[in-house]
């Protein structure tokens, strides 16, 4: 599953050949700035753009998703269709629902430097897997609803956001998580001076 990376490069390319979207309108959203690239493994770099969405959200859209018109809206568009099912907005179909914002914090975290919390997700390495990085229905689909009291928590802490190590948990769980994973990297310290004077 590919996974999609910190935003690396920070300066709009300046080269002759590249499309510069500013100031260009895609469906619902205002293309207000540019946002970084990162590299594939196979040397392209992909270009990202900082954008708003009429229903004043901003957003962070890949440049090909703008220019092939797979993306048109902060995802605002889809939560309006799918409205009635009361699934991205709350039953009174009023505010997005909790799980649409855990869903848009998580690529905030991971793909925003400015956002307060991407040093400790998307500045150490964190990444979304494609699935869940451009379809809130797909991340609904495999989280399910969120319980009361319940926050999104990776299971393997330095693991990505991905099925399978993503879930819903309580804070005791969440903090038990991390407590385990401090262990693990302590258990790990402690060893390297043994191994060195085995040497």
């Amino acid at each position: 599953m590919k996974q999609i990376k910190p935003l690396t490069q920070r300066e709009k390319p300046t080269r002759r050949d590249f499309n510069d979207l500013e100031g260009e309108t895609f469906g619902r959203l205002s293309v207000i700035s540019y946002a970084g690239g990162r590299k594939k493994q196979s040397g392209q770099v992909v270009h990202y753009w900082n954008c708003k969405c009429v229903c004043d959200s901003e957003c962070i859209v890949g440049h090909d998703n703008l220019r092939n018109k797979r993306t048109e809206s902060c995802g605002c568009y889809k939560i309006d269709k799918a409205t009635k099912h009361g699934a991205s907005r709350g039953n009174s179909g009023g505010k997005p629902s909790s799980e649409y914002r855990k869903w848009m914090a998580m690529k905030n975290y991971c793909l925003y430097p400015e956002d307060k919390n991407y040093k400790h997700y998307g500045g150490i390495g964190i990444s979304i897997c494609d699935r869940w990085l451009y379809s809130f229905e797909n991340f609904l689909s495999d989280v399910g609803p969120r319980p009361d009291g319940c926050r999104l928590g990776r299971i393997d802490k330095s693991g990505n956001y991905e099925p399978g190590n993503c879930k819903w948990m309580t804070l005791r769980e969440t903090l038990g998580e991390s407590m385990k994973a401090n262990l693990a990297r302590g258990r790990r310290s402690r060893r390297m001076p043994a191994k060195e004077e085995a040497a």
